[in-house]
């Protein structure tokens, strides 16, 4: 098809970037374009990018001078701590990234105006920019002018990474101390960072470590790694690195002498090879693990006496229990809300309660009971899991006698069992169930498969469980925590001849939450026996929720008080510090820091009076919300914040402009009519033999073309010894290794036996 071609106005190349040049460019119709003029258009709209990025960049510098004033023109002479959290809030970013583009921002506007004004004019782009920025950052002023004098001209010829060598090389001549200073100010910004993948995957690194620890730290997993393949373990030697790396992080490997490890690792190896573990919970078949009789519904004690024990968060000291709320980081002090270690004292109280404030007594402190053996949680491990007798978790006797065991870990207790807590792990209790299998959530990560939930959730059984109920909206109606575990499930054993408690090192850190919809967990007090190991866990939390609730319909008789309490007529209102069933009741209502674009977890921020309580504001659900460390500090610096209900804050900056941060149901909702994955797998299968052909009305969308198992030649790990032989189609040297089978790829149809894998 003839189509009239478009010319471009003449002397476009060098015009000058700005509102002027955006107007021609925008007339332009692109699809007429030859193919020279459409490079020349390119060449500036970039120029008009930069122009914009120069604009943007001045415009940034100056929000962040901006102090609270009666005719809002008042500025700061340079920049504080917080200049960066306006730029966040604006512009949807997260704290590190506003930080980063609102110093680099500063530094144009202030220190390299020559970088900022070639930007402006198109001449370098944003990326050159930066490198300027980054890497004349620490220099004497001086040097970095002649630096930016002798390369600036010329820096819109050089990709950035020849922009770095020349820079390099010009600061080495000019400072050799420069060198020296900038890997010492480097070391000082040290850190571990993980980064979650769209995979589901995650990448841990460590940032800016000195050289000379961190290649130690290489050589020592490189050799563990060369090692074990040497001991026959046939995984790829980048497989066995990662699988030492995280082992020696998460704990899995710590205290293993370098021959224990090698066998740690070709155990898992061998276990591997068996395929993945079946997350099915025997018990839930009628079956029962060896431990049941030992664990069936037992009742999780930090006292150890059960005349305390009454469930949720009544025990002696309030909430206490293993793993509770009770530890130092969770909400800090001074500078937040809360005591350290948790409550101001032993305290604690119910933890269930309508929604908006938990009920009377959610709050109700206690004292000490007389003669109870109490230790805050902060100070205790968590409760032994194993099944065993308090005495020989204790490694004594009831009259004093030593236990003997062994002075140092077998294989049969590596593995899961001595890996530490996750964090915060929120499911449904119908995925627990097997009911469905939707995503749960690791706090602070992200959504999870339904399988990995389950395993998380096993390996924290003795941490704190959570729990939710909620409404069909996914609104909280009622939480708290429970002590119950489900029967059957295995204890990870203890270490014996090691300090630390039991089930494994900072297990006393997890929390579980369990997700249960209030009309569906009426349906299973309907029929408790079918919940088999269950329906301990499952009574302990209907026992709870009716403490605290009336029929459907009915006026809650303590209304008014509920009412006083939250007007501040009660005791507990008017206390600094929230009690654990309150902060409880927050963290999960709120999940995540309040803040525009913060997403520390709940369980790892601290309280923040909304009133402040200096003011005469009062600790109660409606006046409480959730903010991290450093946006709990914001409040202090120009910022304010409301919140007209309770989980709905609105942020209000130095500028006066207002950010709503709404609260996510506790219950996510999936959108109806969207097929899932499998059934698009298996419309797949069957047009893949014939059982659907052409197309259908139920998929609009061909969604072959994002199917892996569709794409020829996906990429596999194979040793290239390997990959020979298979080639070749034979596996003439045993001793070299056993031949891989070819990968199935997910989603992928069984072969058809009749007509034979033609992929094969």
């Amino acid at each position: 098809m003839f189509v009239e071609r478009q010319l471009i106005p003449s002397g476009l190349a060098e015009t000058t970037p700005g509102p002027d040049a955006a107007a021609v460019l925008h007339e332009l119709d692109l699809g007429r374009l030859s193919g020279y003029d459409a490079v020349v258009v390119l060449q500036a709209y970039a120029r008009l990018e930069s122009y914009v990025q120069a604009r943007k960049a001045e415009v940034m510098a100056e929000v962040g001078l901006y102090r609270p004033s009666p005719g809002d023109m008042e500025k700061m002479a340079e920049p504080d701590k917080y200049s960066a959290d306006e730029v966040r809030a604006a512009l949807t970013l997260t704290r590190r990234a506003a930080e980063y583009e609102y110093w680099f921002s500063y530094f144009l506007a202030t220190r390299f105006r020559p970088v900022r004004d070639a930007l402006s004019c198109g001449r370098i782009d944003k990326a050159r920019a930066r490198v300027f920025c980054d890497w004349l950052e620490d220099a004497p002023e001086h040097v970095a002018d002649a630096v930016v004098a002798a390369l600036l001209p010329k820096a819109g010829g050089w990709t950035t990474s020849q922009l770095k060598d020349k820079i390099k090389r010009l600061l080495l001549a000019a400072d050799p101390e420069w060198a020296r200073r900038r890997y010492e100010r480097a070391v000082q910004r040290r850190r571990v960072e993980g980064t979650p993948h769209d995979d589901g995957t995650v990448t841990i690194t460590g940032q800016q470590l000195p050289v000379d620890q961190a290649a130690a730290a290489i050589c020592r997993v490189n050799a563990l790694a060369q090692k074990a393949k040497r001991a026959g373990l046939s995984s790829p030697i980048d497989h066995i690195r990662a699988d030492v790396f995280l082992g020696l992080l998460d704990g899995e490997l710590s205290g293993l002498d370098d021959d224990e490890i090698i066998a740690v690792l070709i155990h898992a190896a061998e276990e591997a090879a068996q395929g993945d573990e079946d997350d099915y919970d025997d018990q839930l078949s009628g079956e029962t693990f060896a431990d049941a009789d030992a664990d069936a519904g037992r009742d999780f004690n930090v006292s150890g006496d059960d005349d305390f024990d009454l469930g949720g968060d009544t025990g002696p000291g309030g909430d206490t229990g293993p793993g509770g709320d009770a530890w130092p980081g969770g909400d800090a002090w001074p500078g937040g809300d809360a005591w350290p270690g948790g409550d101001a004292g032993p305290g604690g109280g119910s933890g269930s309660g309508p929604a908006g404030d938990p009920p009377r007594g959610a709050g109700s402190s206690r004292e000490r009971p007389p003669g109870s053996d109490f230790i805050p949680a902060a100070e205790s491990g968590p409760e032994p899991c194993d099944g065993a007798s308090s005495a020989s978790r204790d490694g004594a006797s009831r009259d004093g006698a030593s236990v003997s065991g062994p002075s140092r870990v077998g294989r049969s207790q590596v593995g899961p069992s001595r890996v530490g807590a996750v964090g915060e792990i929120r499911v449904r209790v119908s995925t627990l169930f097997h009911l469905d299998d939707f995503p749960g959530e690791l706090a602070g990560w992200g959504p999870i498969p339904a399988h990995l939930a389950r395993r998380l959730v096993k390996r924290q059984i003795c941490g704190e469980w959570r729990f939710a109920v909620c409404d069909d909206d996914g609104g909280l109606l009622y939480a708290g925590i429970t002590r119950r575990r489900p029967a059957g499930w295995p204890r990870p054993p203890s270490r014996s001849g090691e300090t630390g408690g039991t089930g494994g090192p900072s297990s006393r850190n997890g929390i579980v939450e369990l997700q249960i919809p209030l009309a569906q967990l009426r349906e299973w007090q309907a029929d408790l026996p079918g919940l088999e190991g269950w329906a301990s866990v499952v009574t302990d939390v209907i026992r709870q929720v009716d403490a605290a609730c009336v029929p459907t319909g009915e006026a809650p008789a303590d209304a008014d008080a509920d009412a006083d309490a939250d007007a501040g007529t009660g005791a507990d209102a008017r206390r600094r510090f929230a009690t654990a069933g309150l902060r409880r009741w927050v963290q999960i209502r709120d999940r995540v820091c309040t803040a525009p674009g913060c997403r520390a977890p709940a369980s790892n921020s601290e309280l923040d009076h909304v009133d402040p309580y200096s003011h005469g504001g009062l600790t109660t659900a409606h006046n409480l919300e959730i903010a991290c460390s450093h946006d709990h500090d914001l409040r202090d610096h120009g910022w304010r914040v409301v919140q007209p209900e309770p989980g709905q804050v609105i942020w209000i900056s130095r500028t006066g402009h207002r950010y709503p941060a709404h609260t996510s149901p506790i219950i996510e909702s999936f959108p109806p009519h969207i097929p899932t994955w499998p059934d698009i797998a298996d419309v797949q299968a069957a047009r893949h033999y014939g059982a659907i052909t052409g197309d259908t009305d139920e998929f609009a969308l061909d969604t072959s073309a994002y199917l892996l198992s569709h794409r020829e030649g996906s990429p596999i790990w194979w040793e290239p010894a390997f990959a020979e032989r298979a080639a070749a189609g034979s596996n003439p040297d045993p001793a070299a290794g056993p031949r891989r089978e070819r990968h199935e790829q997910p989603g992928r149809p069984p072969p058809d036996p009749a007509a034979g894998d033609p992929t094969l």
